[in-house]
């Protein structure tokens, strides 16, 4: 009688190594995907804000004359709201000539929400040259 073959195959203890390895392995793909959409949606978030903060200030530049103030208000149908701060700036340090002919305005604008793990904003400043009249 010739003697029998032994049969080719995994031990049970090999497939739950093997299980074992692919789990780990998923579980850290998964995190990794999900840490990558996170922060996708995260700079997107930043992206829209920064948009809504520069149109701001597109508007206050294009305002004619500029008031000085504090303004604020919010983006109907967003989580997002804005402050805005102008005020008049001392140029007679940098160009003497140039206080008499123009005024100089600081424009700040903070637009904010409530993100997933906080308070989130964004902050944008520029100076605007008025000419006195």
């Amino acid at each position: 009688m010739p003697a029998r073959a032994r049969c080719g195959g995994f031990s049970l203890l090999e497939v739950l190594v093997a299980f074992a390895v692919l789990a780990v392995t998923l579980g850290v793909l998964f995190q990794v995907f999900s840490t990558g959409l996170r922060t996708a949606m995260v700079a997107e978030e930043y992206g829209e804000a920064t948009r809504m903060a520069e149109s701001l200030l597109t508007e206050y530049a294009a305002t004619r004359p500029l008031q000085a103030g504090d303004h604020s208000g919010s983006f109907d149908g967003t989580p997002y709201r804005w402050q805005a701060e102008i005020s008049p700036m001392s140029t007679g340090d940098i160009a003497p000539g140039a206080a008499e002919r123009f005024e100089t305005y600081s424009i700040s604008v903070r637009v904010s929400w409530s993100g997933g793990a906080g308070d989130r904003q964004v902050d944008l400043h520029t100076v605007r040259l008025e000419a006195r009249p």
